[in-house]
């Protein structure tokens, strides 16, 4: 429900011109992959 949601946002301020669209991804990237792996330490190298 969250990634719907944040999708959605994320989807709106590109589409009125507030972020561009590799912005967006590297947002999303962060909230649902590296702020993740460094809060839970999982790190797999």
């Amino acid at each position: 429900m969250a990634k719907k949601d944040v999708a959605e946002v994320l989807a709106r301020r590109i589409s009125k011109g507030l972020m561009k669209r590799s912005e967006a991804l590297e947002v999303a990237r962060m909230w649902f992959y590296e702020n993740p792996v460094e809060l839970y330490c999982l790190r797999l190298d």
